[in-house]
């Protein structure tokens, strides 16, 4: 987002993933993807047949 909308929003750490994503997506839609991203919980708690788990990125963000 700091490189398509000049808008800071985290750290940013590199996996090879936005160049990836550069190749096959068009600015907008990069834009649109990292806002939806954003949008998402940070984890989420689920309880299946009484076990408990809680599902989170690899990573979180101190923001």
């Amino acid at each position: 987002m700091e490189k398509y909308e000049n808008r800071k929003v985290g750290m940013y750490i590199s996996y090879n993933s936005l160049p990836i994503l550069e190749e096959r997506l068009v600015p907008v839609d990069l834009v649109n993807l990292a806002n939806w991203i954003r949008e998402q919980p940070y984890y989420i708690n689920l309880d299946l047949k009484g076990t408990k788990y809680q599902i989170a990125h690899a990573e979180t963000y101190m923001g």
